[in-house]
């Protein structure tokens, strides 16, 4: 597994700039056309790149339904664990809590 770089993970950034601005907006036809967009980044990036942490835990910012959101969190989680991935484990279980705090 190779490391994402900064320019691959810049479209993920910029889709999630296009998500948030279409939903100031009110914009629900535009929010599912960007959402859309991200999911078809994510998975570009991570036949690119591998499986890893950031790629799951990130598409499981952007889905609706709660229980797959907290199913990709723990498999983002236990792959973060399993690489030794700090940084990303405590993200991931900052999103978790922040969660378990909404509902």
């Amino acid at each position: 597994m190779k490391a994402i770089t900064e320019e691959a993970w810049a479209e993920v950034h910029q889709k999630a700039c296009d998500i948030a601005n279409a939903s100031m907006m009110d914009d629900d036809v535009l929010v599912e056309s960007h959402r859309a967009a991200m999911f078809d980044v994510l998975d570009a990036l991570e036949r690119g790149f591998g499986r890893q942490p950031a790629i799951i835990a990130t598409r499981a910012d952007y889905v609706d339904d709660i229980a797959l959101k907290r199913k990709l969190f723990a498999d983002a989680l236990v792959l973060a664990r399993e690489l030794c991935d700090k940084t990303e484990e405590a993200e991931i279980l900052d999103s978790l809590q922040t969660l378990d705090s909404e509902l």
